[in-house]
C-alpha cells in the first residue's frame, strides 16, 4: 500500500507541475504617450504638446526599428524571440507584434530588446523590407538603416508653430572627413525588467515621447531641428536621452 500511496502522490505532484507550464503565444502591444497623454495616430498634424516647458511641438510622423527582443529566464538563459519590426504610429498592423514562437507562461527578470541594428547588423541594402519602406541611411553618412525618425513642427506659442524638425536617430557618424568616416554604435539597449507572462494577455510597451528630449539633455530645438543625421555631437545626445524612453506600458487617459 506504501508503495501505491507513494506512486499516486509521485503522479500527482507531475501533473500539477504539468499543469503549472502552460505555454502562450507572446504579443506585445505599442503605445505612445507625451507627456502621460496617449498619442495616436489621429493625433499626428493635430494635437500640439508642451516640451521643456518652452517649446509646442506638432508630430507629423512617427517610425523606429525594434530589434533582437528577447526574454531572460530565473536561470540566465535567453530566449530569443524575433530579429527585427518597424514600427509606424499611422500603421495600426504595426503596433502589435505576434512573436513567432511560444514561451512558457509565468514571470521572468527580463524583457530585452534594442533601438535600432547593432553595428554588425547594420549593413546596407541587406533587409529587402526596410528597404521598400525607404529606411535606408545614405551610404555617405555610413550606410546601414535608420534607428528612428520623429518628424514634426515646433514653436513657442499656439499661433506659430511652423519650424520643421526632424528627429531622426541613426549609427553616429563623425564625417568630417568624408575618406575617413567614423562609425560609433548608438543603438539603444532596452531591458524593461520584470514582466509577467499570461495566458491570452497582451504585454504592453509604451514609448514617452517626450523622454526624448529632457533627461540628460535638454533639447533645444532652435539649436538642433533638422539636417540631425550628420551631427555627430546631436546623434550622441540622442542616445543619451533614449536611456529611459520606453516602458511597460500603464493606462493612459484619452
Amino acid at each position: 500500500m506504501k508503495h501505491i500511496a507513494l506512486l499516486l502522490l509521485s503522479f500527482f505532484v507531475w501533473t500539477s507541475c504539468s499543469k503549472d507550464k502552460l505555454t502562450t503565444t507572446l504579443t506585445l502591444r505599442l503605445s505612445h504617450s507625451c507627456n502621460d497623454r496617449a498619442v495616436m495616430a489621429s493625433d499626428l498634424e493635430q494635437t500640439q504638446y508642451l516640451i521643456n516647458e518652452e517649446f509646442l511641438v506638432e508630430f507629423t510622423r512617427l517610425r523606429y526599428l525594434l530589434t533582437d527582443l528577447q526574454l531572460e529566464t530565473n536561470d540566465g538563459q535567453a530566449i530569443e524571440l524575433s530579429s527585427y519590426h518597424l514600427i509606424d504610429l499611422s500603421d495600426p498592423s504595426t503596433l502589435v507584434i505576434v512573436l513567432p514562437q511560444t514561451v512558457e507562461t509565468g514571470t521572468y527578470p527580463h524583457l530585452r530588446f534594442r533601438l535600432g541594428f547593432v553595428s554588425a547588423d547594420n549593413s546596407d541594402g541587406t533587409y529587402n523590407d526596410l528597404n521598400a519602406a525607404s529606411w535606408n541611411v545614405p551610404m555617405q553618412l555610413g550606410g546601414g538603416y535608420h534607428f528612428m525618425q520623429l518628424d514634426g513642427k515646433f514653436g513657442t506659442d499656439f499661433e506659430n508653430i511652423n519650424a520643421p524638425f526632424n528627429f531622426h536617430m541613426i549609427r553616429a557618424v563623425d564625417a568630417s572627413d568624408p575618406e575617413n568616416l567614423i562609425l560609433e554604435d548608438t543603438s539603444v539597449a532596452v531591458d524593461l525588467g520584470v514582466v509577467t507572462i499570461e495566458k491570452d494577455r497582451d504585454v504592453p510597451i509604451n514609448m514617452k515621447i517626450e523622454a526624448w528630449f529632457k533627461d540628460p539633455v535638454s533639447w533645444d530645438f532652435r539649436h538642433w531641428n533638422t539636417a540631425l543625421m550628420p551631427n555627430f555631437q546631436a546623434q550622441k545626445v540622442m542616445y543619451q536621452n533614449a536611456q529611459n524612453v520606453f516602458e511597460l506600458s500603464k493606462n493612459l487617459p484619452d
